[in-house]
């Protein structure tokens, strides 16, 4: 049985359930310089372009190109086959670019040579995209240094 609906009180606080896109009330009423705090920061919010919260965006935004968005015409840097030395460097975690690349290519020709790297080799991603720590010190995609796993990728990486 659904509750009858009773309009809020002038100075309580309304959100949307996240689950039902439903306006309950807050649990408490808020102070007038919360009440501003809050306006502000989602003024903050929206000039930032940022997603509020219950949408999440899929595919190639600008958020995914900024991270190095791996598609299925991703074509691999040329820097990777410079001759200058490549080490790691350790950094905040990421998905392995590497890995994505692979099951990109993967999905395309699920019999080809990248298929068979990112399912079946034996220190291969195994059909995961694995998280990582590490970024090769040279190889620069869309202005960030890339993310690599230091067992498999970061050696195949830079042959093929």
């Amino acid at each position: 049985m659904e509750r009858p609906h009773r309009p809020p009180a002038k100075d309580e606080e309304r959100t949307l359930h996240p689950d039902t896109q439903v306006n309950i009330p807050t649990s408490a009423p808020l102070s007038e310089t919360q009440r501003r705090d809050r306006n502000q920061e989602c003024q903050i919010r929206a000039a930032d372009g940022a997603f509020t919260k219950g949408t999440k965006p899929v595919g190639n935004t600008s958020i995914s190109r900024s991270k190095g968005y791996v598609g299925r015409n991703f074509k691999l840097p040329e820097c990777r086959k410079d001759p200058q030395p490549h080490h790691f460097i350790h950094s905040q975690r990421q998905h392995c670019m590497f890995c994505r690349f692979l099951k990109q290519q993967a999905k395309k020709d699920h019999l080809g040579t990248y298929a068979k790297l990112f399912f079946h080799h034996s220190n291969g991603p195994h059909g995961r995209v694995r998280q990582t720590s590490f970024t090769c010190s040279h190889c620069i995609y869309s202005g960030a240094l890339v993310p690599l796993c230091k067992q498999f990728c970061h050696t195949y990486w830079h042959q093929i």
